[in-house]
């Protein structure tokens, strides 16, 4: 059986599209339970490396962007405004390039947010690919995505206290572009189990 996982994985939209195919067990991870299926709660921060999934065949992270958001009230931002010198907090970062290198995925992606790119590009390299506001981070062949694909509006979510969550949602197409690619790309796929197995 295939393994993916889902790091950070909030209400579970990354992993989506893998959930309905029974070759596919599919591991969520995130230190708030949203309450989705195959959800486990740990603080990654915390949790062991040698207790998370092994040679996964897919591992997707989406570290939370507050602190690379460029928007007008992000923490940056205003930091920048105040006439203060800002730095995000690379801790969450540095844990995911930990879990890379000892989980060993055969493909991965980072997911975060355009003002993440002069940050996380030290640690993961430049962007693999940019699907709008999603730059995604890794070692995957491109995506192939629908041509009438636009992502959703974030602006008309509302005061919530889940509003944050819910922004961070991954659309469906991106994972079914994930799915697809994991499911098609046998060749590139087989040789990346194998290359790691050498």
């Amino acid at each position: 059986m295939k393994v993916m996982v889902d790091y950070f994985a909030g209400f579970g939209g990354a992993s989506e599209a893998f959930i309905p195919d029974h070759e596919w067990r599919v591991r969520r991870f995130d230190i708030w339970d949203s309450g989705i299926e195959n959800l486990t709660q740990i603080d990654l921060l915390e949790a062991p490396l040698v207790g998370l999934p092994y040679r996964p065949e897919l591992a997707w992270f989406s570290p939370p962007c507050d602190g690379f958001s460029q928007g007008f009230n992000a923490l940056g931002p205003r930091t920048i405004r105040a006439g203060l010198p800002y730095e995000p907090d690379m801790t969450l970062a540095n844990r995911v390039k930990e879990i890379i290198e000892h989980t060993k995925p055969a493909v991965w992606c980072v997911e975060n947010v355009v003002g993440s790119i002069t940050w996380l590009e030290p640690l993961f390299g430049p962007p693999r690919q940019i699907i709008g506001p999603y730059v995604l981070f890794g070692n995957f062949p491109l995506l192939v995505m629908p041509r009438d694909f636009e992502p959703p509006s974030k602006t008309s979510l509302g005061p919530s206290e889940l509003r944050p969550r819910l922004r961070a949602i991954i659309p469906m197409e991106i994972s079914q572009a994930f799915y697809d690619l994991m499911m098609n790309q046998r060749t590139i796929f087989d040789y990346g189990v194998a290359a790691q197995n050498e």
